[in-house]
């Protein structure tokens, strides 16, 4: 099969760990109009194996709460995506295996992404356990704050993933996209 995807030209991450079970947050941005390329595959498609579940209730409340804080600088409201809700979605599942912007299958982050787009960023976390904690976080830090407040996006898509047998427990994918408006 032939398909073309869309490859940042430039990515620049801010990246926090620990190595206790204490909430973690990281964010990537990508900021440069993405280039196309077509490739040839004959691979069959990734198969991501779910054992927890998804808070849609929790999604919905980080997008009210992303908005509030993005209201208070002047900022138009980012509006949700439902294919960018399926990539966080996926992100969320995947930073379970691999807590980082590359994906378990060693791509960029932004290959989860099956929308096109002019700018896109990416803030994942784990182990915070309400919507208000994760943004909190993600407020307080400098990277994942800029994406939040970034004017260029205009959707989002947030993925919360709970599986009470991982170590964090809440995993949180959060997408944006911009589309040069």
């Amino acid at each position: 099969t032939t398909t073309t995807t869309q490859k940042p030209t430039t990515a620049t991450t801010t990246t926090t760990t620990t190595t206790t079970q204490k909430p973690t947050t990281t964010t990537t941005t990508t900021t440069e109009k993405p280039t196309t390329t077509t490739t040839s595959t004959t691979s069959v498609p990734q198969t991501v194996v779910v054992a927890g579940y998804f808070c849609y209730d929790f999604e919905t409340e980080v997008i009210r709460l992303v908005n509030i804080e993005r209201a208070k600088e002047g900022l138009r409201p980012v509006v949700a995506n439902k294919s960018l809700r399926s990539s966080a979605a996926l992100r969320a599942v995947e930073i379970v295996e691999s807590f980082s912007h590359t994906r378990p299958n060693g791509k960029k982050w932004a290959t989860a992404i099956n929308v096109n787009y002019v700018c896109a960023g990416e803030n994942i976390a784990a182990g915070q356990r309400t919507p208000e904690r994760v943004v909190q976080a993600w407020m307080e830090s400098e990277g994942h704050r800029k994406n939040i407040m970034n004017p260029k996006y205009s959707e989002i898509g947030v993925g919360c993933y709970y599986d009470a047998d991982q170590p964090y427990r809440y995993y949180w994918g959060q997408l944006f996209a911009g589309y040069g408006n």
